[in-house]
């Protein structure tokens, strides 16, 4: 929904882009789809609002391996913390927490600017160009950092050189195009 809503309004699309949260919130909560949302999201859904579920078991568990990291993050010398000189301390399913924990903030700090630079570049070339490939690619690029929040995307080389193949060709100074006119 989120590359949707973003599809539109780079395409200008306003009142198509406004219908998205509405048809997200009738997706979420109007039957039959609230009950497939509800009985898929339970554990979350009770725990955020209520409190009421065993947190281990919020986000199949990643919530508390989350907490639990950045609890032994905190815990690290300062110098480790800053350059992250050591072991990984656990298996967090999330790229970003990945990087932070082995990299340190100053890798951290690094990784976010080449996210930043990149989704930068990319809706500079198409808010200058109106081109529909460089769009495609901000869709992937959207893709990959969302996917990175609960997955290990960046430990996929067929979602690597998708990416970053994409983005790269799109991002190239000047694409040839072919022309069938004789």
């Amino acid at each position: 929904m989120v590359c949707l809503f973003i599809w539109f309004l780079l395409r200008k699309k306003y009142i198509l882009a406004s219908l998205v949260p509405v048809i997200t919130v009738i997706i979420l909560f109007v039957n039959p789809f609230a009950k497939d949302f509800q009985k898929t999201f339970d554990n979350e859904i009770n725990y955020f609002t209520q409190g009421s579920e065993i947190k281990e078991m919020v986000f199949r568990g990643r919530l508390n391996r989350w907490e639990i990291g950045m609890n032994d993050f905190n815990s690290l010398p300062t110098i480790n913390k800053l350059f992250g000189a050591q072991k990984s301390i656990g298996d967090p399913e999330n790229d970003y927490l990945r990087v932070l924990w082995d990299n340190g903030i100053i890798g951290f700090i690094a990784f976010l600017i080449l996210l930043g630079l990149t989704g930068y570049l990319l809706i500079r070339k198409y808010v200058k160009n109106k081109d529909p490939i460089v769009l495609m690619g901000i869709l992937i690029f959207i893709m990959f950092l969302i996917s990175g929040i609960g997955s290990y995307s960046m430990y996929y080389p067929n979602l690597q050189w998708f990416m970053w193949g994409t983005i790269g060709f799109i991002l190239s100074k000047d694409r040839v195009t072919v022309s069938t006119k004789q």
